[in-house]
Order: C-alpha cells, then structure tokens, then sequence
C-alpha cells in the first residue's frame, strides 16, 4: 500500500478546481499550462514511496522514478532554482532527495571487460561501468542517467563534485556514477561486427549485444544527451560514429507505403515503424551529427501527427509516443517552428499574446485538457501507467530543453575506487514499443 499523500494541499485543491471551472475555451495559455503542472507535481509527490520510489505498472520502478525525478528538477530549474509557491512554499527537495537516493541505492556495477569493438575498457582503470535495472536495461539506464545528470546542475546543492552517500557506488562522486554508466553505454554499443545493427543498443547493456532495435536505441542517446553538458563527463566520439551507421539503416527511406521516413524496429521496413521511433530517430540523428533524413522523419511526423494512441503506436494520448517524439522536435525544429508540422488539430481560440499557433501549443492545449481533476493525466496501456504519462506530460508543458543547460562548472575529483559488483545477464525481452 502506498503511505499517505503528504502533499495534497488547499494550494493543489484550489488548482484543481481552477483548471476544471475555467474550460478549456481557448488554447491553453501560460497560466493554464502552469497550474497544470503544479497541480500534476502535487499529485506526483503524493504517489512517493517510503523508499524514494514511484509506482511501476510496468514492473520498472527505475524509469517511473527517473522519469518523476526529472519532472521535479526541470520545475525547480525553470523556476530560477527555486520552489517558489510549489506546495505551499515547502517545495519538494524532500522528494527530490528520496528519488535520487532511491536510483543510487539501486544502481548496479559491471566489468567492462574484455573490451570492446573499438577497444574501450571503460574510463577508469577498474574497468567498471554502472547501469540500472534488470532486463530492459538500456531504457531504464537512460531515463535514470538522465535524471541523475540533471540533478548534478545544483539541486539541494548537488554538483558533480558532490560525494555520494548512498548505494553501491558511495565514497565515489555524482560525476564518477554518471562517467561510469556513459562508459557502460558506450561499451555496450552493437560494433561493425554485427551489421547491419551496428550503432544501436538492444535491450541489456551488461553484456556486449548481437543486435539492435530502435525501441531501445533513442533511451541510451537521451541519457548520454543529458550527460554530455555536466562538467567532466567524457562522452567518445566512436560511439556518435557508430551510431550514424544505425540511423542511416533504421530509418525507411526508400519504400513510399505509408511510413516513408519512419524508423522501424529492427528492420527499416515492415517492422512495427512508428511515431514514437521516429522521435527517437530524431534525437539520435542530433547526437550522431547525421545520418538517415531528417526532412523526411519530420514529413513522416507531419503525415501522421493527429494520430491518436493504439498500444505502443499512435502520437497524441499516447505517452510514450509524445514524450519520445517531444524530445526529438524540440531539438530539431525549436519550440517555435510553425512551418514544419503544420498538420494539427485546429486552434480552439486566441492565445497569449505574442504566441503563436504550431505543433507544441497543441501538445500543450491537448495536455491541459486530458488531465484528470487530480492533477494526473491517464496512462496507457500495461507499460505507461499515470505516474509515468504524468512526469512525462508536465516536461512537455514545461518546454524541457534536451539537451540541458547545465550550472557553472565546480571543480570534481575523478575518483578511481575499484567497484565489486558484477551485473548478471537477464534473458532478453521483446518489446516492440
């Protein structure tokens, strides 16, 4: 049983009650878009467990934990690193902390050895590498590396500088965890040995892969996005390179059936293409400096962009799908772009001033009026339940920039303490999303 929502104010009460008495009569403006996301941040912090979790429909409690995380730092950030009124001025540190400490207490280590496909042993002389989860660690890995880094922008005066007191890896720094797990991504990555899946990640990153799908791939792009801008991180430039090798394969550029410029599975063609991996392309088109075509992954997102959600398919409604497909557009295109999707819903009236109608104003209308009175929004289907579609929704509405700024650099020592553990393999899981 979850404990007792500590949160639940009269400040939560009397946003509810705002959003559900003023309708929806017009796009949703600034201040709609806010009192949906402290609302969304109150019902958020109420659903913790006494162990710093989140709730994991799914059976992950690292990603619904991350992904909460994370929608609690950008709050904090984009509010000029504070709470300001969030929770009756308390702010949500508290949750913060438990959230971090829950992800730290839970991080595994690996060998990294024998080395790799281009001879990387990890960047530390133990040859040890961290990671998340069991089974499906490639995306818990990158919703958690990506929740940790951003904690390191000075949250609760945390930098990369700051020793960890908790967990495994405590005695060691923020910045040697988030090294680490940049080095088991890194290490992890499907070399040219096995093209055509060359430059992608399947679902475990304990173990070199034979394979890759592009379900997986985007989740380790996107931690590596976020880690990249925390001071001291070493990301390696073979892996950018390697990557351009899957995109260019992965991405349907030839066959005109409906899904030209979509990423496939594991195949470009005829393997469950979809929105949600054409966002992801996307953000591994950024990060790899090319590959594959842009001008037709964002036509392909244009084509289908009032689709509606269907298990792992479908973009509005669909949590997965928004936020992965968020995450792209926004760095690609900006969140000002009105020439390139311009295939949406219609405007239900005039906005802020100065606004303009275009693909993220209709995520966000469409956000501010699908959540429930208690500040959650639905999940979907087995795999994306509230806690998760929540986190993800008030980082869209909060315009999440990715990849991150970051604080001002504080000096870190690269600590080179030997880790023990060594993470065992899982039998592998498809999961076609």
């Amino acid at each position: 049983m979850r404990k007792p929502p500590k949160f639940v104010t009269v400040a939560m009460l009397i946003i509810a009650v705002l959003i559900s008495t003023v309708g929806i009569a017009k796009a949703a403006t600034e201040t709609q878009k806010q009192a949906a996301i402290a609302s969304g941040l109150a019902w958020l912090a109420a659903q913790q467990y006494g162990d710093g979790s989140f709730a994991a429909y799914s059976g992950y409690p690292i990603a619904s934990t991350a992904s909460a995380l994370l929608s609690f730092e950008e709050q904090y950030y984009k509010q000029g690193n504070s709470w300001g009124s969030l929770n009756g001025g308390l702010g949500y540190g508290t949750v913060v902390t438990n959230a971090a400490n829950y992800l730290l207490n839970n991080v595994s280590t690996a060998s990294l050895a024998p080395a790799n496909w281009w001879g990387f042993t990890g960047t530390y002389g133990d040859k040890t590498g961290a990671y998340w989860g069991y089974g499906e660690e490639a995306y818990q890995t990158g919703l958690a590396l990506s929740a940790i880094a951003r904690l390191t922008s000075g949250i609760n005066g945390i930098t990369p500088g700051t020793p960890v007191t908790t967990g495994p890896l405590s005695g060691q720094t923020y910045l040697n965890v988030i090294q680490r797990a940049v080095d088991q991504i890194t290490w992890s990555q499907t070399g040219p040995d096995y093209a055509p899946y060359n430059g992608g990640w399947h679902y475990l990153i304990n173990a070199p892969q034979l394979d890759a799908d592009n379900s997986t791939a985007q989740w380790p792009v996107i931690g590596l996005t976020f880690a990249k801008p925390v001071p001291g991180v070493t990301v390696y430039s073979q892996t950018a390179t390697e990557l351009k090798k899957w995109v260019s394969y992965i991405q349907n550029t030839t066959i005109n059936d409906g899904t030209l410029g979509s990423s496939g599975y594991m195949a470009p063609v005829g393997s469950y293409n979809n929105e949600a991996k054409t966002g992801g392309l996307l953000v591994e088109m950024q990060y790899a400096g090319g590959g594959g075509n842009q001008a037709l992954a964002l036509a392909y997102l244009n084509a289908n962009w009032t689709n509606g959600a269907s298990t792992w398919f479908g973009n509005f409604d669909q949590p997965y799908a928004m936020w992965s497909i968020y995450k792209g557009l926004q760095e690609t295109i900006g969140l000002g772009d009105t020439t390139t999707i311009t295939n949406l819903h219609s405007p239900a009236g005039i906005m802020d001033p100065g606004d303009t109608w275009n693909w993220w104003e209709d995520y966000c209308n469409s956000l501010v009026i699908s959540q429930n009175g208690d500040g959650s929004w639905p999940g979907y289907w087995w795999y994306w339940g509230s806690d998760l579609s929540t986190a993800w929704n008030i980082n869209i509405l909060n315009a999440t920039a990715v990849p991150p700024p970051h604080g001002t650099p504080e000096p870190a020592t690269l600590s080179l303490l030997v880790a023990g553990l060594l993470g065992a393999g899982i039998v592998r899981r498809k999961v076609k999303g």
